[in-house]
């Protein structure tokens, strides 16, 4: 008696192998597992973004700032509070000692307040006596008696009035009084360039004669 033909053996199967339970293939896994899964995998979805969160959070509050740690430093030539005023000019030097006591100027305050050119507090004008009242006026602009910023003398006279050129030349030496190496400089170079638009700097003062009004002025450099 011959024996029937035996079916291929597959992993898993022969002798001894534990044969699968009834209904295990194709069957689809229970609500409840799938439950389990879901809540594990948005359980290490909302881990890692509270880790992002923190650690994002702790690095901005941790980092550095970029920049440098102090205030770069200034050089010597940096405009200063003092760069507005003319170096070492008084009041008195210009209003007393040269226009009052050696020119017989008269010099006054304002009769009502008005604004400067150079944005100073204070105010005074100066007229030549006699007849030159009108035509030979000095003005100075100052915050108090020892800090002056602008100085200027106007000559209502046609170019080629040989007093224009005395007016400009005495008030850059006045204006220059403290500095004895320069005056005499700021003197030539006012009465040389007294018939000309002109602007020069001596001493730290900057010097500009016009012609157009006839004036000479003399403000800081800045």
């Amino acid at each position: 008696m011959s024996t029937p033909p035996q079916p291929p053996v597959g992993i898993g199967t022969g002798p001894g192998a534990t044969p699968p339970s009834p209904g295990a293939a194709g069957r689809s896994p229970g609500p409840g597992r799938i439950a389990l899964v879901l809540a594990v995998v948005v359980s290490l979805v909302l881990c890692g973004l509270a880790g992002a969160v923190s650690g994002g959070a702790a690095g901005t509050l941790t980092t550095d700032p970029v920049g440098p740690s102090a205030l770069p430093s200034t050089g010597a030539d940096f405009p200063s509070a003092d760069r507005r005023y003319l170096p070492g000019v008084k009041v008195a030097t210009i209003a007393e000692d040269w226009l009052k006591k050696t020119n017989s100027y008269t010099c006054t305050p304002p009769e009502r307040p008005s604004r400067t050119v150079s944005e100073a507090p204070q105010f005074q004008q100066c007229t030549a006596p006699g007849n030159l009242r009108w035509d030979l006026t000095v003005s100075i602009e100052f915050d108090d008696e020892t800090h002056v910023r602008l100085v200027r003398a106007d000559c209502a006279f046609k170019p080629g009035a040989k007093v224009c050129a005395s007016l400009f030349a005495t008030t850059a030496d006045a204006v220059l009084a403290g500095n004895p190496e320069l005056r005499q400089r700021a003197y030539d170079w006012a009465e040389k360039n007294a018939e000309s638009d002109s602007v020069t700097t001596i001493g730290g003062v900057r010097f500009t004669i016009r012609l157009q009004p006839r004036s000479i002025t003399a403000v800081p450099t800045l």
